[in-house]
């Protein structure tokens, strides 16, 4: 059983700081958002890639245009990954999740 790509700290603190950083930008320019993820998390390129195929067929605005998570609706934003993209369940899993935690989840503080 593929164990996916799973929860980064590092992915949610980079991820966090884009969106904080340049709002809807974040995910309406795909190529920025690349750039933005590799060099912060540079040895993450399966986990940037599923992230930025998630922005590039528009379910980061989706999400966006939300009030707050929603479980089912993430449910079936990552089905969408995984047919349109066919990523893997649980990597799709992964990369709404951590768009869902960078659009809704505050951020800790920083030291």
């Amino acid at each position: 059983m593929d164990a996916g790509l799973g929860r980064s700290a590092a992915v949610d603190r980079v991820l966090a700081a884009l969106v904080r950083e340049r709002g809807a930008a974040a995910w309406t320019d795909p190529k920025a958002t690349s750039a933005y993820l590799r060099a912060g998390i540079p040895n993450e390129s399966g986990r940037v890639d599923t992230l930025v195929a998630a922005a590039e067929i528009g379910l980061v605005a989706e999400m966006g245009a939300l009030p707050g998570r929603d479980s089912i609706r993430e449910a079936q934003f990552a089905q969408r990954l995984v047919f349109e993209r066919y990523y893997s369940d649980s990597d799709a899993r992964f990369a709404v999740g951590a768009w869902a935690r960078a659009l809704w989840e505050p951020a800790a503080p920083t030291a």
